[in-house]
């Protein structure tokens, strides 16, 4: 009985001396805890709609503009083109394609050429590739194959696209043939009017002065104050004007002026005092003669109103070699009968030895 009450005695004392101490702090660090208090429910709303404003914000940063569309327009090609088939680029035609997600406007274009043009507001969408066109309907700024150029293409959000010649195709200019020329200079003669002596006139001289092909036409103004070379099937005899001798039916140089206004050919000065538009110089100027059939309906010795040095300046010269001259005879065309052929002359003024020579006489449709 000893032995019981002396374990039980001992486990009391163990008790009071380990675990009673550990348990009463233990329940001290409980009161403690209790004692915290929790975040308001105002503040915590505070808080939950700060994070939610804080997340939605880096979601539109951040997040949006990886998943949502973008536009990026791309260069395909560019392709010049001769649209009225006299030798010479009147358009280039841009390709592009916009290979993102959203659709693009073509705001704007430049282009080094003056008087070129191309229609901005195109609404660049995400099919197939998108044409814009530079153009001139001034066929005195068409330019060569070989013109060095510079193009901007600008956008309402995508890059801007930079182009040189280097990456436009411009060989695409129509080759002109003998089988082209309104005048191949191999049958007749040029004459000066009747009344003027001691100028030198050429026929199938395949020696005289060419510009390419056939030889062309050459003149010797020796010394007249006013004189006018014209091509005809005849010579000049007596009173015979060079409008009269310009009604050959058979002539090979009529031309529906109405239908063909562009009258282009090459020409160049050679001697004797330079000619200058305006000046004291030999004026140099176009004479057009307008018939029905055989019948002479109609005739200007100054048909384009001002000199042909006004239309192509590097004639100004005693020497400019070969010039090519476009003349737009639709700017006139209320003066000319609606439905004739026409036939031309060159008319110098001024008392000077000047020597002309023409060649590759080709007439073409106007551009627009």
């Amino acid at each position: 009985m000893y032995g019981y009450y002396d374990y039980t005695l001992r486990r009391i004392i163990t008790y009071e001396k380990k675990i009673l101490p550990w348990m009463k702090k233990k329940m001290k660090l409980v009161k403690i805890y209790r004692k915290r208090r929790a975040v308001s429910p105002i503040l915590a709303a505070i808080l939950l709609i700060g994070l939610a404003v804080a997340a939605g914000a880096v979601l539109f940063v951040v997040v949006l503009p990886m998943i949502g569309g973008t536009a990026k327009v791309e260069f395909v090609s560019a392709v010049g083109a001769d649209r009225n088939s006299d030798g010479l680029i009147d358009q280039i035609t841009v390709s592009v394609q916009n290979t993102g997600s959203e659709a693009d406007t073509f705001s704007e274009g430049t282009i080094s050429f003056t008087g070129w043009s191309v229609a901005g507001n195109v609404e660049i969408g995400l099919a197939n590739p998108v044409s814009l066109v530079f153009k001139t309907t001034d066929v005195t700024q068409q330019v060569s194959e070989v013109q060095t150029l510079t193009m901007t293409l600008k956008f309402d959000t995508s890059a801007d696209i930079a182009l040189t010649e280097t990456d436009v195709d411009m060989d695409h200019a129509a080759t002109l043939t003998d089988s082209d020329m309104l005048i191949d200079f191999t049958d007749g003669y040029w004459y000066a009017e009747a009344g003027v002596t001691g100028d030198v006139l050429y026929n199938a001289d395949t020696t005289r002065s060419t510009h390419s092909g056939k030889a062309g036409a050459q003149i010797d103004h020796n010394s007249h104050a006013d004189a006018i070379y014209f091509r005809s099937m005849a010579a000049p005899t007596g009173a015979e004007t060079w409008q009269n001798l310009n009604s050959q039916a058979n002539s090979p140089e009529e031309w529906d002026v109405a239908g063909t206004p562009i009258l282009s050919f090459w020409m160049k000065t050679d001697g004797g005092t330079a000619p200058a538009a305006g000046g004291t110089d030999p004026d140099i100027y176009l004479c057009l003669a307008i018939y029905d059939g055989a019948t002479l309906e109609q005739s200007n010795q100054n048909a384009i109103a001002n000199e042909i040095e006004d239309h192509a300046v590097g004639l100004q010269s005693a020497d400019s070699g070969w010039v090519h001259v476009l003349i737009d005879l639709s700017q006139y065309s209320g003066t000319w009968a609606s439905t004739t052929v026409g036939n031309f002359g060159i008319r110098v003024i001024g008392t000077s030895n000047l020597n002309i020579a023409i060649d590759d006489v080709s007439v073409h449709t106007a551009l627009n």
